[in-house]
């Protein structure tokens, strides 16, 4: 097994799993181990009931491991809602090749797994732990590549997407409009960089329980959180969601003409062309790719 390799723990490797965790923290070898999830970057499995293994899938994991582990108390610090609270950090080993961690588990119910229809009551405090979030970064606050530059950036991708799939030329005014679009107010901002609703957690109530998955936190555009939006819920949902965030956030943030425009802009790039042209998409993702173009459509054409 060699560091270049991906995707190298599955589903079906709950006794790999077993012996990694035995191997390094033997406390936990009376706790059973049965598997969680599987996303682009990270497989999870659960230790017990409040605890989780996460291991990266690719070695293009590590540098978003490395600033979650580094950064995640910091950022999280502001939140009032639950987070994967990291307990420990393993090292590589001939078994695997790369760190990984242990969690706390979050308990409740993954947002994508409910229709969006259905997400509405958490959508007014998911705007409010944004804005709590979008605190301005200190200096030698990680930069993600790929989330919070200027949209800019990300232009030439995604014109090479909508030639590999022409459906998405339908969303190239809501593109053009947010390239055009005032930069940040607040350039440097913390941002958790890649919610959508694979990452948040619902109550039984469908009420907010959680923001997980931190690996692409960043400093950056606030705008990067905000186009989960139109991932995420139905225009009611969308309009309790940002009354929520203008509400709370920083006077500066509230007062950016161009943050709805960009956020619009980010969700295009970084949800509906990218899952779209992506050989590593679920159903899942798919499906909420597709709400997402459907909503914005559906705000153009209104």
């Amino acid at each position: 097994m060699t560091a270049s390799q991906d995707f190298l723990i599955s589903d079906t490797d709950a006794d790999l799993v077993r012996r990694l965790v035995d191997s390094q923290f033997p406390q936990y070898g009376h706790l059973p181990i049965e598997y969680a999830a599987t996303g682009w970057d990270n497989v999870m499995f659960r230790i017990g009931s409040d605890l989780a293994a996460r291991f990266p899938r690719r070695e293009a994991a590590l540098d978003p491991q490395r600033n979650e582990i580094t950064w995640l108390g910091t950022v999280a610090r502001p939140l009032t809602t639950g987070f994967p609270e990291i307990i420990h950090v393993a090292e590589s080993t001939h078994s695997f090749p790369y760190p990984w961690t242990i969690t706390r588990w979050v308990h409740g119910l993954r947002a994508m797994s409910v229709a969006p229809q259905d997400r509405t009551p958490a959508a007014f405090e998911l705007g409010r732990q944004l804005a709590l979030l979008h605190q301005p970064a200190p200096e030698g606050a990680p930069v993600n590549p790929y989330r919070g530059l200027p949209l800019s950036s990300r232009e030439d991708v995604l014109l090479q997407r909508i030639k590999d799939a022409p459906e998405l030329a339908e969303l190239l005014p809501l593109w053009n409009a947010a390239i055009a679009a005032p930069p940040p107010a607040m350039p440097r901002t913390w941002c958790h960089g890649d919610i959508h609703p694979g990452n948040y957690v619902l109550g039984a109530d469908h009420t907010l329980a959680a923001l997980i998955d931190f690996g692409d936190l960043t400093s950056g555009d606030p705008a990067v959180d905000l186009g989960n939006a139109w991932a995420s819920f139905d225009a009611q949902g969308r309009e309790l969601f940002f009354a929520s965030y203008l509400e709370n956030c920083s006077p500066a943030l509230a007062a950016d003409p161009g943050l709805l425009p960009r956020a619009r802009g980010w969700v295009i790039a970084t949800t509906i062309a990218a899952v779209l042209t992506s050989d590593l998409s679920t159903p899942d993702f798919v499906r909420m790719a597709r709400w997402a173009k459907a909503q914005l459509l559906d705000d153009m054409a209104g």
